[in-house]
């Protein structure tokens, strides 16, 4: 949809350039439509099309709206509460919020325009400045693993 975002898609055109299972894809189709991130038009000559300009949707909603908030842990919800067992210092729950804070910024940066192409590394590098590959602390040049644990502020 967002190589051709005026036209309307239908879904067996979907099927086959994707190679999606037709259940599935009307199941995703159908949840995007309910979230207003795409449109649809019913009849022999209808389809599916972007409800917005393929720069104006974030990946970031469309994750949001077919998986949910990116929380590893229920702790890290709005609204929640630390868990029972944990306590202010709770170094899981920094370092997952940590993680889950850049996996959505990484995703609010991105758009749906952002599919249309698929530039090799070589070519253009990370897209919008984000690492491709992210190397292990401690290894560089086929050096070995550091396995000292980080040291984690205090927030």
């Amino acid at each position: 949809m967002a190589r051709a975002p005026e036209k309307l898609h239908s879904v067996a055109e979907m099927v086959e350039l994707e190679g999606i299972p037709k259940a599935y894809l009307s199941a995703i189709l159908n949840i995007l439509v309910r979230y207003g991130v795409i449109t649809s038009r019913r009849g022999p000559s209808g389809g599916y099309l972007l409800a917005r300009s393929p720069n104006e949707i974030s990946l970031a909603r469309v994750v949001e709206v077919l998986e949910g908030p990116l929380f590893p842990v229920v702790c890290l919800g709005p609204g929640s509460e630390p868990c029972l067992d944990c306590n202010a210092d709770c170094a899981a729950r920094w370092a997952l919020g940590s993680a889950s804070r850049a996996a959505w910024q990484a995703l609010e940066s991105l758009h749906v325009s952002d599919l249309t192409h698929c530039p090799t590394a070589a070519q253009s590098g990370p897209p919008r400045g984000l690492p491709l590959y992210v190397e292990p602390r401690g290894r560089s040049s086929g050096a070995p693993i550091d396995t000292t644990p980080n040291p984690i502020p205090k927030p």
